[in-house]
């Protein structure tokens, strides 16, 4: 496989600053993304050069992802609440139920 293949499944590394400034969506598609890591080095299919040559995240046994995922979980905490689909689909439920009776 080729270095560029890794590099894709690697969480690159943002300074805390630059999270801040980042859009609520951008911030939860950048915690999806250390979710789907893999656990740790011992089950992984890379091999130690593959491993050296990628910069960014990797595994979630590393200090680096704890502290990456925390970073974001920390701006997020600051955000609005956004809702998931199914919360959507009960707010226009909701509203729909609302109309016909008014």
């Amino acid at each position: 496989m080729s270095k560029s293949y890794f590099e894709a499944r690697a969480v690159p590394l943002i300074d805390p600053y630059e999270l801040e400034h980042q859009t609520t969506k951008a911030l939860l598609a950048r915690l999806d993304r250390p979710r789907r890591c893999e656990d740790s080095r011992a089950g992984s299919d890379m091999v130690t050069e593959e491993v050296e040559a990628v910069d960014g995240i990797l595994f979630k046994g590393s200090p680096a992802w704890r502290e990456a995922y925390e970073a974001v979980k920390a701006v997020l905490s600051t955000r609005e609440h956004v809702p998931g689909p199914a919360e959507r689909r009960q707010m226009r439920h909701d509203r729909a139920k609302s109309n016909r009776s008014g």
